[in-house]
């Protein structure tokens, strides 16, 4: 595989393309612990400052799917706190 096709490298493009005032990024998933097929969707946590909005959507990025966990600087710590007490870990595992 080139490194350009990497899960990393296209979810770096997306987060370019659709988020280019991101403060930061994180890649999850199959595709972070090295498990990703061809097939596999991207799962990606986005930072971006806080007069952004807090949301989850799907998008289609270069034919692959991705999961994007979008979350402001001024909600993440609550999102956290949030994931920690419902025991849900959305956020923790990626």
């Amino acid at each position: 595989m080139d490194d350009r096709d990497s899960p990393a490298s296209e979810a770096l493009r997306l987060v370019t393309h659709h988020f280019p005032h991101a403060v930061g990024a994180v890649l999850g998933g199959s595709a972070a612990q090295g498990r990703a097929t061809a097939s596999s969707d991207l799962d990606v946590a986005v930072l971006l400052p806080a007069s952004d909005s807090t949301r989850r959507e799907v998008v289609r990025h270069d034919g692959r799917l991705a999961e994007l966990f979008v979350h402001t600087v001024a909600d993440i710590e609550e999102a956290l706190e949030d994931n920690r007490g419902n025991r849900r870990g959305t956020l923790l595992f990626i």
